[in-house]
């Protein structure tokens, strides 16, 4: 399988990412729980993931009016088309799930399951669990709960660009709730696609908890 690329012009895409956010465009009301979505069935290529989501998530044509309304609310701040909106908008929901759910997070999982031996059980969490908590995934030790994991790109904590760092604070706000009401912490880990851990001070922190 392969990853879905990202054809857009980078500074645009990154200049539409705080708007997008502050107006909500990203939640599940607008675009579904894609992360429950995409866990439905096994697809063999990102292709098929597409074609799932507009049968049962939001059609084209929805995805164009949320494109729609991500540029009424830049158009007089960027240089930027319509078209490139939606395309903001699709590659957001459909792509960046896929580059995500589908290839980051399992390789990243398999990465941190191979250094802690093969002891612990990783457990995906719901859409909503994900919303509420920034959490993808949790972590057993015999049905005990040890910890929550936030599986992030690289490019997550090496940018001090606005709108990821109103992004970082919104989810710490929510790892922190997480971690109240079960008593555990949150751990964000980085990687590249293929699963290659980048934050290499928190892996130390997670290994460190699971050796003691």
């Amino acid at each position: 399988m392969d990853l879905f690329i990202n054809k857009l012009d980078q500074n645009k895409f990154r200049e539409t990412n705080n708007i997008w956010n502050l107006l909500g465009l990203n939640s599940p009301q607008n675009v579904g729980m894609v992360s429950d979505l995409i866990t439905q069935k096994s697809f063999s290529r990102k292709e098929e993931w597409e074609e799932f989501y507009y049968e049962h998530g939001r059609s084209k044509e929805y995805l164009a009016d949320v494109g729609q309304k991500l540029y009424e609310a830049v158009k007089q701040k960027l240089d930027i088309t319509l078209d490139e909106c939606v395309e903001c908008v699709r590659f957001r929901v459909i792509c960046e799930t896929w580059n995500g759910i589908i290839m980051r997070e399992p390789n990243t999982i398999k990465t941190i399951d191979i250094a802690t031996d093969n002891k612990f059980e990783f457990r995906k969490t719901s859409g909503n669990d994900d919303f509420d908590f920034a959490i993808d995934f949790e972590m057993f030790d015999n049905n005990k709960l040890i910890c929550g994991l936030q599986i992030k790109p690289s490019s997550y904590d090496s940018s001090n660009a606005d709108y990821l760092i109103r992004a970082r604070k919104n989810n710490e706000q929510k790892n922190r709730k997480y971690e109240q009401k079960f008593n555990v912490p949150v751990f964000t880990i980085t990687a590249s696609s293929s699963g290659a851990i980048t934050s290499g001070r928190e892996f130390a922190k997670l290994i460190s908890l699971v050796n003691n």
